[in-house]
């Protein structure tokens, strides 16, 4: 279960919307990478870019989102609207 889940994310996995699908940034082990990213492709989702530090961005279902919260080798998720929000104002 992830150390850290942004309250936009805790929101999105309490009400996710069937049908919609959300871009999020989530830092994994950097051993489950591979395995993080099949999860995602199993889920009918993407991952759109592997940064430095173990993160990924990632296309998720949302109804899916929940799900990913639960996996051990997640160690945070955010939506990345929150995180482009907090890395333009400068914090």
């Amino acid at each position: 279960m992830p150390q850290f889940v942004s309250e936009g994310a805790e929101r999105l996995c309490q009400s996710p919307t069937e049908g919609s699908a959300v871009d999020l940034v989530v830092r994994v082990d950097a051993t489950a990478l591979p395995p993080i990213s099949e999860w995602v492709a199993e889920h009918g989702g993407s991952v759109t870019d592997s940064m430095d530090h173990g993160l990924l961005e990632l296309t998720l279902p949302e109804v899916h989102a929940a799900d990913l919260c639960e996996l051990d080798s997640v160690n945070s998720v955010e939506r990345a609207d929150e995180t482009i929000e907090v890395l333009g104002s400068g914090n």
